[in-house]
């Protein structure tokens, strides 16, 4: 079963959160649409500036919006109630004026201002105390995030760095020209170079021993963590560019430019199926939950809209 959402207008998702009760789009014109995971539709709101990030912890919704302002809702009422969590009472946001900042949730106090980076930071990511950000500087720096100190900066990179991430002990950088670099957080030491796609890199993932990225060449490739060497490889998943992908369990999913959500094996990159129209541009993908057999597709069809499809299988 499949349902469309239409989101009316001209506006673009610019933005998507998710928990295991909300799905939340941000888009373009500051509208904020709030889904339940099953689809029903929750609240209309509108943030005071064009959202840019989302996070959604209980039933607390966090908007980082492109002035550099940081608003909170409160899901349970739809209500305002004044970006990535660092624990209960803590936020780490990141900005295009190249800034990272702690905050507390309590009284909306910043904690630590890590400066460093010289170009926008463009992904953050967190495992205990250790935080990892990501810039169009082309470095990625480590950060103590209970102290709110440095401690290395990973350099490498030839061009800037467009998508990031970190699973505690690894972390995977994909750059403008292609360039997949691998990682040892702890010692800041480049284990691997990864080459493949021809152009961005728009999507890395540390998931079950493999390193999957996604290039905006339409190709999808996957890599052992554990070896560097190349698994499987798909040459062109999508006709043009690869915008999203998510992974769950054993299978990921995919969305690109002028084609359908493809639904893919992990272990061996064949593809099981797709669904969904055949969208002009899809620009985000994803599982509803982890219980469920859902997926969400965010794609411009005359207009901005949501989709919710049901997986083939469970």
């Amino acid at each position: 079963m499949n349902t469309n959402y239409s989101l009316s207008g001209k506006a673009i998702v610019t933005t998507v959160a998710q928990s295991s009760s909300y799905l939340v789009l941000g888009l373009d014109d500051g509208r904020l649409h709030v889904f339940s995971t099953q689809g029903e539709v929750l609240y209309k709101l509108r943030a005071e500036f064009s959202p840019s990030s989302l996070t959604v912890r209980q039933h607390q919704l966090i908007v980082g919006c492109r002035d550099g302002s940081i608003e909170s809702w409160d899901l349970f009422t739809g209500a305002i109630k004044d970006i990535l969590w660092y624990d209960e009472g803590t936020i780490v946001s990141s900005s295009r004026d190249s800034s990272l900042k702690i905050w507390s949730t309590e009284d909306w106090a910043c904690t630590h201002e890590l400066a460093g980076h010289t170009a926008p930071v463009i992904s953050i990511a967190i495992d205990h105390d250790t935080l990892i950000s990501a810039s169009h500087d082309q470095t990625c720096k480590v950060w103590d995030a209970n102290a709110g100190t440095l401690k290395r900066t990973l350099t490498g990179h030839h061009a800037k760095i467009f998508s990031m991430d970190f699973d505690g002990k690894i972390v995977v950088s994909g750059d403008l020209i292609g360039e997949v670099r691998v990682w040892d957080a702890m010692t800041g030491l480049c284990k691997a170079i990864l080459h493949g796609h021809k152009s961005i890199v728009n999507h890395v993932r540390l998931h079950h021993g493999l390193i999957m990225t996604a290039g905006a060449d339409g190709s999808i490739k996957a890599w052992s963590s554990a070896t560097s060497t190349e698994v499987w490889t798909i040459p062109q998943a999508h006709p043009n560019a690869v915008n999203s992908i998510s992974v769950k369990d054993d299978i990921f999913v995919s969305g690109g430019s002028g084609d359908a959500v493809s639904i893919w094996q992990v272990g061996t990159g064949a593809l099981l199926y797709k669904i969904g129209g055949h969208y002009s541009a899809i620009w985000q993908v994803g599982f509803l939950n982890q219980g469920s057999n859902k997926v969400f597709a965010t794609f411009w069809d005359d207009g901005s809209s949501l989709a919710i499809m049901s997986l083939l299988h469970s």
